[in-house]
């Protein structure tokens, strides 16, 4: 291969022979030798020492003899490539040439002074075509110009590598030279040049490579090069000079599918079927997809069969990225581990718990559930203050008094004048008119007190059986790890936990988490919302059962603000690395920003469930109570309040016969 030792071209070259090399120095040094520097080199060999001009004299001759030979059968090799690399570079500007030679075989099908041309105002970079491409192409972009030669014996396998080496750069410009001149070749061997150049053209179309053409080398005098295209079928054209080499082709496809698959997680993409039977596909993703093929001129294509129910994990899909099978994943992920392209964000969601709403408190628990509250509380400290203050104001005019008499005394007050009075009953004590102002005050505010107390009461009751209590709710990990509800998540979601989340807190947080292995049965539990547990899921998500469960007679579910795993994940849609869709796939995404696409479709995913029946729609809950209260109702009520009546009707007729009695005996007593 005839290389130039200009400095603005860069040779690779990794598996050149110890003949080559001294070809290829020869070569060097005879073109050092011509022109203008031919007295500058001479001077520069004759301060060399002589024994070692001597001894490599031999050696120089039969390499120069060699190389000249060489070179003018390069010369006659010039084909003028720079005319079409020039209008593709207006067409757009071309970054790299990446040249390749033929396989197995030393020659170029470019020339010195054709590499010259290319080289005036672009990088070239000379490639062979067996070289290892991992330090070759580590700068490759969809703005270079890929050149192979291709021999006379053309077999489709030897471009394996170098399509291994595009790293799945589908849209790189790619120009095939061919090694015969189709002018001034028969017309049988004109149709097995065609016939070979439909080769590999359908081996293109197999790699689906989107720009290529392919040209000979007399192709100024032909006044065409050659391509193909997809759509409707594989169809060979032949265009001509003045036509667009390398439109682009990602705005229009024709007709080209875009292998996708489904991971049917809610509600991002829905998979059903309707009332005939018939496999629907629907749902957010589903639509900007679909938008996105219309606006290319593609088509959606499923490669896995799709089947509802049918729940595909987020690695498997990878996995099909990264072995050709697919595209695009139809589905929206927050992990950027995986070694594949990403799209523009779609949203920003939060990873949160949906939590049951806690259950009634039963009516047989209510009088309890009041005197564990606040009122309790206030009970509490009007039966100890004012049996305090009493206590303290019957027994300030006593100068001597023992303790036990005085505890004794502080009972008494407590229970049949304190507690009477703060429950609404009838007290026994007596409090005259001539008695001092402090004591007629201190029983009239226990008076007003004991109404208070007792309306209160009675008010509660009575809004608790109207508007039924629950139990409190669950606001911090604390709280959900010391409550008794199991919480569902799935393995994927299970396995990000670590990376999220603090070690302590998932320590003590998968002892009430709970991986449920069926997705499918773990997305039909969360929509129908099983209060028996917790859920893991997007805030999406939520927002549509949220939607859901207003309609409900009372919510089921309520997420808390201080129980998440994460907030304001970056959703994006991932896709081959090197994928030709990302960048029209990302600009279309920023533009339904712009006009409010994306937040019309968020809104529109409780249709979407709707439509899909995914939402239970013949719920069966506790209805909550409405209606005339009849006796029935206040069953225990009735029942507390005629034994309390009771009892206290009994204790007043034992007070008035012990007094009875007590008068009796005071009589009896002499007279000293």
């Amino acid at each position: 291969m005839g290389i130039s030792t200009r400095p603005f071209i860069k040779v690779i070259n990794h598996q050149s022979t110890s003949a080559e090399i001294s070809m290829h120095s020869s070569r060097q040094f005879h073109n050092f030798l011509q022109g203008e520097q031919c007295q500058h080199a001479a001077k520069m060999l004759a301060s060399r020492k002589s024994t070692l001009l001597l001894l490599t004299f031999p050696l120089l001759t039969v390499q120069l003899t060699d190389s000249y030979t060489w070179n003018v059968q390069q010369d006659t090799n010039f084909i003028d490539v720079g005319r079409i690399v020039g209008k593709i570079n207006s067409e757009r500007k071309i970054d790299t040439i990446l040249l390749m030679n033929a396989r197995n075989t030393s020659k170029c099908c470019l020339s010195d002074e054709d590499i010259k041309i290319l080289s005036a105002n672009n990088t070239v970079k000379l490639l062979w075509s067996g070289s290892n491409c991992a330090s070759s192409t580590e700068r490759l972009n969809s703005e270079m110009l890929l050149i192979r030669c291709v021999p006379e014996n053309f077999a489709a396998e030897h471009l394996d590598q170098m399509v291994i080496c595009l790293q799945n750069r589908r849209n790189v410009r790619m120009m095939f030279i061919w090694s015969s001149e189709y002018t001034k070749v028969s017309s049988q061997q004109q149709v097995k040049l065609m016939q070979e150049q439909e080769q590999l053209f359908k081996y293109c179309a197999y790699r689906r490579l989107l720009n290529v053409i392919g040209i000979y080398r007399d192709y100024l005098s032909e006044g065409h090069y050659y391509t193909y295209t997809y759509f409707p079928q594989f169809q060979l054209q032949r265009k001509s000079l003045a036509d667009d080499c390398f439109p682009d082709r990602v705005k229009d496809i024709k007709g080209l599918a875009i292998r996708t698959v489904r991971d049917q997680l809610e509600p991002w993409s829905l998979v059903w079927y309707d009332r005939m039977g018939n496999v629907k596909i629907t749902g957010f993703l589903t639509k900007i997809l679909n938008e996105f093929a219309a606006r290319i001129n593609g088509s959606i294509t499923y490669p896995v069969a799709v089947q509802p129910g049918s729940f595909t994990g987020m690695g498997v899909s990878v996995a099909l990225l990264q072995n050709n099978t697919i595209d695009i994943i139809m589905g929206a992920s927050s992990n950027r581990t995986y070694d594949v392209g990403y799209s523009a964000v779609l949203l920003q969601l939060d990873w949160i718990f949906m939590l049951p709403v806690p259950p009634q408190i039963p009516d047989s628990e209510l009088l309890l559930y009041l005197l564990n509250s606040v009122l309790g509380l206030f009970l509490l400290i009007f039966l100890f203050v004012f049996a305090f203050v009493l206590t303290w104001q019957n027994l300030h005019l006593r100068r001597a008094c023992s303790v036990r008499l005085s505890l004794q005394f502080f009972c008494w007050i407590l229970i049949n004048v304190v507690l009477r009075s703060v429950i609404g009953q009838p007290s026994c004590t007596r409090v005259r008119v001539s008695a001092k102002f402090l004591k007629r005050f201190l029983h009239i505010l226990l008076l007003f007190s004991g109404i208070f107390m007792s309306t209160l009461i009675s008010a509660s009751l009575q809004s608790c059986l109207t508007s039924p209590l629950r139990r409190p709710r669950i606001n911090t990990f604390s709280d959900l790890i010391k409550s008794s509800i199991s919480v569902k998540i799935s393995p994927e979601g299970f396995s990000l936990l670590d990376g999220l989340i603090s070690k302590r807190h998932v320590r003590d947080l998968k002892k009430v988490l709970i991986v449920n292995t069926s997705i499918d049965e773990l997305q039909r539990q969360r929509t129908n919302m099983d209060p028996h547990y917790g859920y893991t899921l997007f805030s999406n998500l939520w927002s549509v059962l949220a939607r859901y469960q207003a309609n409900l007679p009372q919510p089921l579910f309520y997420v808390s603000d201080e129980i998440y795993v994460t907030k304001g994940m970056p959703m994006t849609i991932p896709m081959q690395k090197n994928s030709i869709y990302e960048d029209a796939l990302s600009l279309m995404i920023n533009q339904f920003h712009s006009v409010g696409l994306i937040e019309l479709w968020h809104r529109q995913m409780y249709d979407d469930m709707v439509e899909a029946r995914k939402l239970n729609a013949t719920y069966q809950g506790q209805q909550p109570r409405n209606g005339i209260f009849d006796l029935e109702d206040f069953y225990w009520l009735w029942c507390v309040y005629g034994v309390g009546v009771t009892i206290s009707i009994l204790v007043f007729f034992a007070e008035i016969w012990y007094h009875r009695r007590a008068m009796k005996e005071r009589r009896r007593l002499p007279i000293n």
